[in-house]
């Protein structure tokens, strides 16, 4: 697993997937998450809108939720199990 701090922008994305790539993973074998303290939080507010696509946000203050951004929209996630399971299909 490897854990990098920040938001995760198409740009910086493409860098970590092609680093993945280069050492033998495929894109069922890692995902992008971003978290924050607060949804109501500035920086939060701030940098959502250009977090990357196909990235999952979560909010310290909503544990038991995750937001799947996809294609520009918010997608509440109840299973990540249902969410990976569609994605690798």
């Amino acid at each position: 697993m490897l854990l990098l701090m920040g938001q995760y922008r198409i740009r910086r994305k493409l860098e970590l997937i092609s680093i993945a790539e280069e050492a033998g993973y495929r894109g069922k074998d890692y995902t992008f998450v971003t978290t924050f303290k607060d949804r109501t939080d500035q920086v939060s507010r701030k940098l959502t809108p250009s977090i990357a696509w196909d990235t999952l946000i979560w909010y310290a203050t909503e544990p038991n939720s995750i937001i799947h951004m996809f294609e520009g929209n918010e997608q509440m996630i109840t299973s990540l199990g249902d969410m990976f399971d569609k994605n690798n299909r």
